[in-house]
């Protein structure tokens, strides 16, 4: 399972879809909301070892930044899609003055990269969760904007019941 741990003062909520889902016999509202962000290439060691290798290549730092990063191969098909997944993630969404919007146990998949010249890339992924109806309201205004990005994983317990 990953285990990938983001604040991101510069995210993009770039999509709400409203849904329904079955819990036991009821059908309970639900979304899935697709947010991205840059950060720094060394996010990719979060899902293999060798990725960033297989995407960047070294060149003059002149025309690439501090970092000398290069796009490996401009050929390749981006974004790469990923298949992990992170179940009972807290998802926290700042959008200003006040108190984030904080969502509990989501689920959080569908995870894309995009890599970028200069060593930067974008991370896209598909929050599933279960807002409020003011949540809703608030994200509805929200698409397609900046916004601050809390992900934290859950809490693995060790065998025994320790932690």
């Amino acid at each position: 399972m990953l285990a990938l741990e983001i604040v991101s003062p510069s995210a993009t909520l770039e999509s709400l879809n409203l849904r329904t889902e079955k819990c036991g016999p009821d059908k309970v509202p639900a979304a899935d909301m697709k947010i991205s962000f840059p950060t720094s290439a060394d996010v990719l060691a979060h899902f293999h070892p060798d990725l960033k290798n297989s995407m960047f290549t070294t060149g003059p730092k002149d025309l690439l930044g501090d970092t000398g990063l290069a796009v490996r191969d401009n050929h390749m098909q981006f974004p790469i899609g990923r298949d992990e997944e992170m179940t009972g993630a807290t998802v926290k969404i700042g959008y200003g003055v006040g108190e984030p919007m904080v969502f509990q146990d989501a689920k959080v998949n569908s995870f894309r990269l995009t890599p970028q010249d200069g060593g930067s890339v974008v991370v896209a992924f598909r929050v599933q969760c279960r807002p409020s109806p003011e949540q809703v309201a608030k994200l509805y205004t929200l698409q397609e904007t900046g916004v601050e990005l809390t992900l934290e994983p859950c809490e693995l317990k060790t065998l025994g019941g320790e932690e």
